[in-house]
Parts: C-alpha cells; structure tokens; sequence
C-alpha cells in the first residue's frame, strides 16, 4: 500500500493549524459590534442561540442600544420594520 498522499496531509496539518490560531479577525469583529448603536436583533440556534443570548446583553449594557435575541423560526412571524441590524450566528 501507498500512504504517500495521507503522509502529506499529516504533514500540513500542524502547519495550518498554526496559522489558523496565529491570524483571527478578533479586532475587527471587536470594531464592528462597538459600532453598532441602533436596534438589533441577535439570532442562533442550538449552541449558538446561547451566543445570541449573551451578545445582545452585551450590546445592551456596553452600547445602549435595543438588542434582543431569538431564534431563526421567529423572524419569519416578526415585524422586523423597527430593528435596524440582525446578526446571524
């Protein structure tokens, strides 16, 4: 048997995983939630309505701004006319 092609990938994973955890977007994403100052609502599902949860009371106490969180199924049934931003996790 060959293993010369899953000798290769074995070789750049660690190479790749490396620069994955060395290069974020951590200051921009940073930027871009300080920014916001209008009515948002924040959405997920599963695990990351969790992270919903917790954005939109973030941005409520550090921006001052309307946010909420809810699930994907209820935009559907809301009048979204008065939110200025929704954010998809």
């Amino acid at each position: 048997m060959k293993f010369e092609r899953m000798n290769r990938i074995y070789a750049e994973i660690l190479p790749r995983t490396i620069d994955a955890l060395e290069t974020t977007d951590f200051e921009y994403v940073k930027q871009r939630f300080s920014s916001i100052s209008s009515s948002t609502i924040c959405t997920g599902s599963g695990g990351s309505s969790v992270v919903a949860q917790y954005l939109a009371k973030v941005l409520n106490a550090k921006n001052g701004c309307v946010a909420e969180s809810r699930y994907p199924r209820e935009l559907k049934f809301m009048n979204l006319k008065n939110y200025d931003n929704v954010i998809a996790r």
